[in-house]
């Protein structure tokens, strides 16, 4: 095997222990795996960078749908650590995936109070102008009808204009 592979191999195990509830210190993981803690703690800068550019974590949570991420964070709620480190390898999920899918879910729903307020507010100001758009053409449609009317009518009663 090549370093290369060796090197990614341990960092992805790292980088898969740390995100489990109740790990150790990287104190603790650089004594265990006999690294050095700056190199762990530039395994976890370089994820963080990757995170921000938006690589997902994994590739299974990308074609999950909002509503399953919903309901995995959802059935989560009020588990201890043993029990969610259970409940995240039973669904193929890691725990900062969890907890970042909650952390949206929980800003969504704050930011959603507000928003949806001024939302109804512009709609209803948006239909008001609609209407009086319509009724004002309606009279010019009635208008232009009637004109239309009263012009066949002289022409019927003075004759065809030559």
């Amino acid at each position: 095997m090549s370093r290369k592979t060796t090197d990614t191999t341990l960092r992805d195990s790292f980088l898969e222990r740390i995100k489990k509830p109740g790990c150790p210190s990287v104190k603790t993981i650089a004594e265990e795996m006999n690294l050095p803690k700056a190199t762990l703690y530039s395994w976890i800068a370089a994820e963080r960078q990757r995170k921000r550019q938006g690589v997902s974590m994994s590739k299974k949570s990308a074609k999950r749908s909002a509503l399953t991420k919903f309901s995995l964070v959802a059935k989560s709620e009020g588990m201890t650590p043993e029990e969610l480190e259970k409940f995240c390898a039973e669904n193929g999920v890691s725990f900062a995936e969890l907890q970042s899918w909650r952390d949206l879910s929980l800003s969504a729903m704050e930011n959603s109070g507000d928003g949806n307020v001024m939302s109804v507010k512009q709609h209803e100001d948006e239909v008001a102008k609609l209407k009086a758009e319509l009724a004002r053409k309606e009279k010019a449609l009635a208008e232009a009808a009637a004109l239309l009317i009263l012009q066949k009518k002289t022409s019927a009663i003075l004759g065809p204009e030559k």
